[in-house]
């Protein structure tokens, strides 16, 4: 059977729901959220207090949490539809990938670090970079022919 419900509680992808029921509000055990990657390629979000959720529970009482639903109150971020898949986090950041013009925008609220442990390679028909100062740490500037370059 199918019910709804919201977040009680989420820890490590297990989560207790308050669910609904003829004899008043139940909170259920610590059920497991079904996650889209668990082995070699791992993705995992956490769910939020309050947040509605689908859970499947059997006769026994044992049950897995499906996943969260949009509702009247809680609704799709904007400009998602059938071609733009959308994130957006509690504090402004949106990650938008939009299908039909394969374009890419990461809207970010704050600092974005960048690790690789092996080269990386940038090409562009074009590239604009826009910053009131920075740095350029470990190669000479083709400029000026400085290492360790300093812009501002």
């Amino acid at each position: 059977m199918i019910r709804y419900g919201t977040v009680v509680e989420e820890k490590e992808a297990w989560a207790s729901v308050l669910l609904e029921t003829a004899g008043g509000n139940t909170v259920t055990p610590m059920f497991p959220v079904v996650q889209r990657s668990t082995v070699d390629d791992k993705d995992y979000r956490p769910l939020a207090k309050g947040a509605l959720v689908s859970v499947m529970i059997d006769d026994n009482g044992e049950g897995v949490i499906l996943g969260a639903v949009y509702n009247n109150k809680d609704r799709v971020p904007e400009g998602a539809d059938e071609n733009t898949w959308v994130t957006e986090f509690k504090d402004g950041t949106v990650i938008k990938y939009d299908n039909a013009s394969s374009k890419l925008v990461i809207e970010s609220q704050g600092d974005i670090d960048i690790e690789v442990s092996g080269s990386c390679s940038i090409e562009a028909q074009s590239c604009n970079i826009k910053a009131s100062g920075g740095a350029i740490n470990g190669l000479r500037c083709q400029y000026t022919g400085r290492p360790n370059h300093t812009f501002g």
